[in-house]
């Protein structure tokens, strides 16, 4: 009797057991499910890489000109706004030839308004006078060969001598010729007044050209003094005062204070992402969470765009899936909050709904 009861006591426990295991794994089973579910519904309409990072358009800073170093009003990792003078270079060079360059501008001024005044006197006192000799001689001309006309008849009748008849024809033969060397003359004057307008000319455009060499030295001059293009931080400053520079020579490197993110999402991950869709961007460093927007998807892939891009066409071909970049942009404020700066690493997820 005594192992009939253990028997039965132990059949008991063990449907107790398998109950209890059966009710365990059931609940585990819904949680299982819920949570899936729960993660279905939660990644239905994002998409998330932890392949980005921060970027922005770092801008050099350079000698445009040769020159010492007179003065730097910066420090290493100093922010700053646009148009802050960063560096000033002697400028004494340069001014000197800013000077030589005016003054040569103002004898080429002075050589053109000569040549002009002398073009226009010539023009007209030249020109007034050619013109009164060829109607002086042209009536001298009308004269002689109305004489000439009168004349005729009377030395057909006789009445007058041959002689005189051919003092007549004689005295209009010089005329006509006295005449042709007026018009010749007037021509002369006309060509000379050309060739002095020509002349004029090119003093114009001797003056322009030293204008043009006197705004260039200028614009060289404006160099000596060189400025931030934009807003953000100075670092690795090289420059250091009486250091001689040479044109293009490295300064300074500018961080500028906006900046956005490049994250490299998987191809499988782009086939409803837009521009304009929503972004999150979470900060490796703090954990700061940023609200952005896709600005816009590259029209490449990473690796087409690279330095040596695979080429599959030889060896054996392994399909490898591609990332494409994405930029996302957000407020600059809140960017500077978050202590964001280049080369950072970042978790982005972007809202495709």
């Amino acid at each position: 009797m005594a192992d009939e009861s253990q028997t039965q006591v132990g059949s008991e426990n063990g449907r107790a057991l398998r109950a209890k295991l059966k009710r365990i794994f059931t609940i585990g089973g819904l949680v299982a499910v819920g949570l899936g579910a729960a993660l279905a519904i939660y990644t239905h309409n994002r998409v998330s890489t932890d392949d980005a990072q921060v970027s922005g358009h770092i801008a050099p800073i350079s000698a445009r000109v040769g020159g010492s170093v007179s003065e730097i009003l910066i420090q290493d990792n100093q922010p700053v706004k646009a148009g802050d003078v960063l560096v000033r270079l002697d400028p004494r060079d340069l001014q000197a030839e800013v000077a030589q360059a005016q003054a040569a501008l103002d004898a080429a001024q002075a050589d053109a308004r000569k040549a002009q005044l002398t073009a226009v006197q010539g023009r007209t006192s030249d020109m007034a006078r050619a013109q009164a000799m060829v109607d002086a001689q042209a009536a001298l001309a009308d004269k002689a060969k109305t004489d000439l006309a009168r004349l005729a008849p009377l030395a057909q009748r006789a009445e007058i001598s041959q002689q005189q008849f051919d003092a007549a024809k004689a005295e209009s033969k010089v005329a006509d010729s006295q005449l042709a060397a007026a018009k010749q003359q007037l021509d002369a004057v006309r060509q000379d007044a050309g060739s002095r307008a020509a002349g004029a000319q090119a003093q114009d455009a001797k003056v322009e050209k030293a204008k043009a060499d006197l705004e260039a030295l200028k614009l060289k001059l404006s160099y000596t003094t060189i400025t931030a293009p934009v807003e953000g931080i100075v670092t690795r400053k090289t420059v250091q005062v009486g250091q001689v520079l040479q044109p293009g020579q490295a300064l300074m490197t500018l961080v500028p204070s906006h900046s956005f993110v490049i994250a490299n999402f998987k191809e499988t991950q782009l086939a409803k992402m837009r521009p304009g869709q929503k972004a999150e961007v979470e900060v490796d460093m703090n954990g700061h969470t940023l609200e952005g927007v896709v600005d816009s998807i590259a029209a490449a892939t990473g690796a087409s765009m690279s330095l040596l891009p695979p080429e599959n066409a030889t060896g054996n071909f392994v399909k490898v899936v591609q990332r494409i970049p994405v930029k996302i942009t957000f407020d600059a404020k809140e960017a500077a909050n978050a202590g964001l700066r280049p080369g950072m690493n970042v978790t982005v997820t972007v809202f495709t709904k």
